[in-house]
């Protein structure tokens, strides 16, 4: 992981064309603005997981798919659970 220091209004540039901006900073949250060619997908962690455990309940595959919490940063499928694939 790399780790960096900004000031609000820095930006951080990466490859196809995706564009970090720290706005603010407050206590212990900082907001940040994305910018992305639309087909890039971007969603914060706990929404993806909340995505996964809900795919993973309707295909009858994971039990209630607490296991694809683990995924963390390496992917929902990282997890090693059944419910991603056959």
């Amino acid at each position: 992981m790399l780790v960096l220091h900004r000031n609000p209004g820095e930006r951080i540039l990466l490859d196809g064309g995706i564009e970090i901006t720290l706005i603010d900073v407050r206590g212990r949250g900082a907001r940040i603005g994305i910018k992305a060619p639309r087909e890039i997908g971007i969603l914060r962690e706990e929404v993806l997981a909340k995505i996964v455990r809900a795919e993973c309940s309707a295909l009858g595959r994971g039990g209630d798919g607490r296991c694809c919490e683990r995924a963390g940063d390496a992917g929902p499928m990282a997890c090693g659970c059944r419910c991603h694939g056959e």
